[in-house]
């Protein structure tokens, strides 16, 4: 039997939302089989799209009740870049990260570029360059406003020789999307947020069930010096993980650092 052929995201859609700044409807609605969202996408690129990022996004978009305009994102393993371009679109300078070992990330850090900057080319005047640091600009949104929103690329691999140079702050927000598959990388993606996530930040976690994957939220409490707190999302586009219509659950929080005791 000949497979079945995956929707191709990062084209146009066929409509765009003026509520949709961020595009997560749009992309939600290409990844739909039998009226359902798939847990993840085959790319014709051959990456693979985790659609619980769609997920976040639509609910940092309507539901975090933050003004993206201006926040400093840092995104750790970007995958596809997705959440990187719909945060980048809402107004927030996001810095978009991969490792350049394709053994250990799957996609690698120029699938990341690549598709980045496929995606961004969806609206008008982005993913040319802009300013010293080579940052992307995310364009108009479908109503016609730029919000001033960036992307930009750094390769960042958990745990090795690559960990966040000393000099890394200013950051607002960090984003873990779908990053728990591996537990032999669970030590090392714990000690790159211990690097960057900084007390009177927020960090937003999202993966699907996977009992394995539940061994990093472990990881985080054992730590001592972070907080999780289960956050809920409104709208999960039908989520479904499985062939026969089954439901997994999808596992949603925020982390925070605790202040240091002095």
């Amino acid at each position: 039997m000949a497979a079945e052929a995956s929707p191709v995201l990062g084209g146009p859609a066929s409509s765009v939302l003026a509520t949709d700044i961020s595009g997560a409807v749009s992309w939600a609605d290409q990844c739909r089989k039998k009226g359902k969202m798939r847990a993840w996408v085959d790319m014709p690129d051959g990456g693979m799209l985790w659609t619980a990022s769609l997920i976040l996004l639509r609910y940092l978009e309507v539901d975090a009740g933050v003004d993206w305009t201006g926040k400093r994102v840092l995104e750790i393993g970007s995958g596809c870049g997705h959440l990187a371009t719909g945060l980048a679109r809402l107004g927030a300078h996001v810095t978009a990260t991969e490792s350049a070992e394709q053994k250990v990330s799957g996609n690698g850090f120029g699938h990341m570029q690549a598709s980045v900057q496929r995606l961004l080319a969806e609206r008008p005047d982005s993913a040319e360059p802009a300013g010293q640091n080579g940052a992307l600009p995310a364009g108009k949104g479908p109503d016609g406003v730029s919000r001033g929103g960036t992307v930009r690329f750094r390769k960042l691999h958990w745990g090795l020789d690559d960990l966040p140079p000393a000099d890394w702050s200013g950051f607002d927000v960090v984003i873990l999307s779908e990053l728990y598959f591996f537990t032999e990388l669970h030590e090392a993606l714990l000690g790159v947020l211990r690097h960057v996530l900084h007390p009177g930040m927020v960090a937003y976690s999202i993966f699907v069930d996977r009992p394995f994957s539940l061994g990093f939220l472990a990881l985080l409490d054992d730590d001592q010096s972070f907080e999780l707190e289960v956050a809920e999302f409104k709208e999960d586009f039908e989520h479904d993980c499985n062939e026969d219509d089954t439901e997994n659950p999808i596992y949603f929080h925020t982390i925070t650092r605790r202040s240091l005791k002095r």
